[in-house]
Formats: structure tokens, sequence, C-alpha cells
């Protein structure tokens, strides 16, 4: 699996082509380094499955304050502190 990201602000515009791992997860950090997210997808992986089954977005920011933020297939994503 390929994921395909299109990265704002505009100085930092373009898509980015990231390969996942061999269990289809694929890891990315932003251009600050502040936010990085792991995208799972549906049914998970040998050590991992989303709470819902999947497909999965968890991304956590480190400043100000550490925050982590759970999109699921369904629903509001959740934030974790």
């Amino acid at each position: 699996m390929v994921a395909t990201l299109v990265w704002l602000p505009q100085a930092y515009a373009g898509s980015q082509t990231i390969p996942g791992n061999g269990e289809g997860q694929v890891e990315f950090n932003t251009p600050s380094g502040n936010i990085g997210c792991i995208y799972t997808p549906k049914g998970g992986t040998s050590t991992y499955q989303p709470q819902d089954g999947g497909p999965e977005l968890s991304c956590s920011r480190v400043e100000p304050s550490y925050i982590t933020v759970i999109l699921g297939p369904k629903g509001p994503a959740t934030q974790i502190k």
C-alpha cells in the first residue's frame, strides 16, 4: 500500500508518496517534526488491531502539549491527552 499526502502550508505543497510496511501500515511526520502519524489499514496488523476494525489514523503532537488524536472509520475523532 502507498499513501499519497498533500502537505500545507504552501511552502511544502506537493504530493508525498510514503510506502507502507509489509502489513500496510504507514508512518509519517509533518515537515516541522512536531506531529507524527500512523495509518493502520482495515483489519489491522499482526500486532495491532484498531478498536473499530479500521482503518485508523492516529496522530500525536509533541508541542506545546502532548496529545494524540485517533480517527476511525466512523464518528468523530477521539482526543487522548
